[in-house]
Formats: structure tokens, sequence, C-alpha cells
């Protein structure tokens, strides 16, 4: 969630919790005003009048019946807070007990306290959060290491779920499967290493391998060379940056800023850069300014998750501008 909707959930839930206690002294005040004494009211015993009617009529059986005082019966469970007339058995709120009203006025208030208590912690710890990811654009951009990315020898590495136009760059922590195929006499087996570590021996089935990987967050070189290795130009070598999307996206936004910003010594926010930039643009260019700036509002202003998707509209966007 965004900062403004915490906050307008912050404010809502205050609002509700001040109508409840609203009510709830509109409540205690009735009872207050309405709990004084006993009263009397009638019971009709074998009454031939209409229900409804409470007016006595001479002549028929009445029974005054007095409700006893509420602090009367220390034994009562529920503090007096509701009594039964012993003529027709139902239950009757006209005597309630004030004290008990006060509680729960003083029990609502409370949950107003700590309703609005929790929201505001939500609300601070959210905009702590998004502060600690915030990197302003007018810093050095970081630039990748210049590597290789591909070097083919006996074998042919493809990665299906790596497509063109884009390098070989990977998200950290996700599953990638590096596809193998021999280019020449359809070898049985190949060697595949990472960063120089331990070889493994890969089957090719009819020249053909499909390899799952997984890499943290760094470069990483993949080698396969034929089993033997006694050629180095035999070997093919796959070099792959492995980023957190989130910050890759917010590196190369950096880099469209300071290739795109008129002056080095002018700081300037993301929504001044596309104005200032994008005023002497063509309109297919200024579509794809808009958009980097959006895709780098939302990596680095929000906590939403930053998937593959947003990192290739990144950099599609950051290649078409010139």
């Amino acid at each position: 969630m965004t900062p403004n909707r915490n906050l307008i959930v912050a404010v809502v839930l205050v609002l509700f919790a001040t109508a409840l206690l609203v009510s709830s002294l509109d409540y205690s005040s009735d009872v207050l005003r309405s709990g004084g004494g006993p009263d009397q009211s009638y019971a009709f015993v074998g009454s031939p009048q209409a229900p409804g009617n409470r007016t006595p009529v001479p002549g028929s059986a009445v029974e005054p019946v007095v409700k006893p005082d509420v602090a009367s019966n220390a034994s009562d469970p529920f503090l007096g807070l509701f009594r039964r007339n012993p003529g027709n058995g139902g239950p009757s709120a006209d005597v309630r007990d004030s004290g008990a009203s006060l509680l729960i006025t003083g029990l609502i208030a409370a949950a107003v306290a700590v309703v609005s208590a929790t929201a505001f912690i939500i609300v601070r710890r959210r905009r702590k959060a998004l502060g600690s990811v915030v990197q302003p654009i007018e810093t050095a951009p970081a630039q990748p290491d210049p590597v290789p990315d591909l070097v083919e020898g006996l074998f042919r590495l493809r990665f299906p779920s790596i497509r063109e136009p884009f390098p070989l760059t990977w998200g950290a922590g996700e599953p990638l499967e590096m596809e193998i195929v021999s280019q020449e006499c359809a070898a049985a087996v190949a060697m595949l290493s990472v960063d120089g570590g331990e070889q493994f021996a890969i089957r090719l089935e009819s020249g053909r391998a499909v390899v799952p990987l997984m890499f943290a967050k760094g470069i990483h070189q993949v080698r396969v060379s034929p089993i033997g290795g006694v050629r180095p130009a035999g070997c093919s070598v796959a070099t792959l940056r492995i980023v957190d999307y989130r910050e890759e996206i917010v590196r190369m936004f950096n880099d469209l800023c300071h290739r795109l910003r008129p002056s080095r010594d002018e700081a300037l926010t993301p929504r001044e850069l596309e104005r200032t930039a994008g005023a002497g643009m063509p309109e297919a260019e200024q579509k794809l300014l808009e958009t980097a700036v959006a895709t780098f509002e939302v990596a680095n202003y929000s906590l939403h998750d930053i998937r593959r998707a947003d990192f290739e509209i990144m950099y599609l966007s950051g290649r078409g501008v010139t």
C-alpha cells in the first residue's frame, strides 16, 4: 500500500471509532437520565384487554409490581444491567446500572485510543520503510562491470527466458533454465562448471540438454566444455549479471537522468526531468520517457513487488530515449 492509502485507512478507522464513542456517550446519557431509582409498572393477570393496553380497568386483576433497586442485589452477575418483570417474564431494559454504562463508555474510549495509535504506528513504519529505498537521482550512476555475455565454442548456450534484445541479466534467487546444444558431432556428454568451481557431467540427449540454474546477486560465469576440456577454444562461456530488479531499475533510471540532464549541477525531480528533457523530444520518445519515470517511481517509492516485466519495460524505455 502507498503512504496516501495508509493515511486514508488510518483516518477512516479513527472516524469510525469516534462515531462509536459518540454513540456510546449518547447512550450513556440516556441511561443516566432514565436509570434513577425504583419505579412502578403493572403486570396484568388474566385481564381480557387487548395486548398493548396498559391502562388498568376497574375490576380487573391488577397487581402493582415495584422494581427493586439495581444496587439491592449484590449477587446479580450482570450488575443489574437487566431485570426481568416478574409479571410477564420478559426482559426489561428500563433499569440499567449507570456504573456499567460508564464502564462500557470507558472501554470504547480506550478502543479509540488503541485504534488511533495502531494506525499511526503503521503509517510511520511504512514511511520509514519507503525512505530506506529512496535513491536521489543526482548521485553518480553505478555502471555495471563491462563483461562479455556469451562466448560459444563447441556448444551453443541459450537462455529461453531471456528474450532479445535483453542482456544476460536475471533476478537474484529466481530459477533460470540454460539450454546446451552440441554444435559438433552431437556430443553425448558436456562438462559444466559455475564460477570456476567443480565440474559436473551433463548428459545430452540427441545433442541437447536443459539445466536449471539459480544464482545469488552478483556476476557469475557458466562454462560448458567438452569432456576432457583440453581445447580452450572449444569451451562455451556465458556471463550473467544477477540483480535485484528494484535496484537495477533505479540504476538504469539514474543513468538515463545523467544522460538527459542539461546541467550536472542542477538537481531535478523525476517529473521535472521529464518536463525539461521531454520538451524537445519527438512524441514517441516523450511517451517512452514518461513510461521510464512511472516505472522508476513504482520501484523507488512503493512497496510493490518488482518483477521481470518491470525491468524489461525500464530497459526498453531507456534504450528508446536518445
